[in-house]
């Protein structure tokens, strides 16, 4: 009887870069997602860590995976990155409170002076989305999910090797690359399905 309307929450407008045609990999997003244990090269199983690239305007993802979170493999990680799609313009990685330990990682290494060297050499702005801005890193978050829910089904409690990981990996990134966004103006008759990798 004395309840108010609900009002929803103002949603505030997409960031630039969301909205911005350039090219795809033009904005790209990259975080330490997971952490697996595999096979190691004694009787103990080792980590491994995900490292995901993710393209917010095509929704699509480029996986890497690393054996430890040194400097030097994330810099051979995102000159891989790179090499295969492109130097992006602008870089974002998460920095929720829940992530504080991989934000706290990444901006120090984005701080070490090797790093700060090849993105300037690159031209390449590195920025952190602001904490409790769940709107900045949605789509991310979406993406990890289907990562996270294909390699719990193909791979549940097995140890796999690194290279056996690696090439799942590689496998899945097709899978969530090929998946339906939207269909393709044209005949209704023969309509094709737009995908991140078109």
């Amino acid at each position: 009887m004395q309840g108010r309307p609900y009002r929803p929450n103002i949603v505030p407008p997409l960031p630039e870069f969301r909205m911005q045609c350039k090219q795809p990999f033009n904005t790209t997003g990259v975080e330490y997602t997971i952490t697996l244990w595999v096979k190691g090269k004694g009787p103990n199983p080792e980590k491994a860590y995900i490292i995901l690239f993710i393209y917010p305007i095509t929704r699509g993802i480029q996986v890497e995976l690393d054996d430890n979170q040194s400097c030097d493999l994330f810099l051979m990680s995102l000159r891989k990155f790179c090499s295969r799609r492109g130097f992006p313009a602008l870089m974002l990685s998460d920095n929720t409170t829940t992530f504080v330990a991989v934000s706290e990682y990444l901006k120090t290494i984005s701080e070490n002076p090797r790093v700060k060297e090849h993105l300037l050499d690159i031209k390449c702005n590195w920025k952190f989305i602001p904490a409790r801005a769940p709107w900045f890193g949605a789509i991310w978050e979406r993406l990890m999910g289907l990562l996270k829910l294909c390699l719990k089904k193909i791979v549940g409690q097995a140890l796999l090797s690194f290279e056996e990981l690696t090439c799942i990996l590689v496998e899945l990134k097709g899978i969530i690359n090929d998946r339906p966004l939207s269909y393709m103006p044209g005949d209704l008759n023969q309509l094709e399905i737009l995908t991140s990798n078109h």
